[in-house]
């Protein structure tokens, strides 16, 4: 069964990050308005993902807890979208 997008919820990217510490937020607010998307309906949230030892992104129109991050990610991996709504490489 593939996850399910949270309701009411306008997911605008994601990405992913080995700190929030070293995370270029302008590279994602760049990558947003590239995309169309006006800044000031983007609210970002984030989890903790120890598993994979990293921190996931998401913009979406709303906040978003963790468990709801962890469904976004799991939504746009099982559907293999993730470049359409990649926001940014890390390297």
């Amino acid at each position: 069964m593939c996850a399910e997008l949270p309701n009411d919820v306008i997911v605008y990217g994601f990405a992913f990050t080995d700190s929030m510490s070293d995370t270029d937020m302008d590279e994602l607010h760049e990558s947003l308005m590239a995309k169309g998307h006006l800044l000031e309906n983007v609210v970002f949230s984030t989890f903790d993902d120890d598993k994979d030892r990293c921190t996931w992104i998401v913009a979406a129109n709303k906040y978003l807890k963790d468990d709801d991050v962890r469904d976004v990610v799991d939504f746009i991996v099982d559907n293999e979208i993730e470049d359409e709504y990649l926001l940014i490489m890390q390297g």
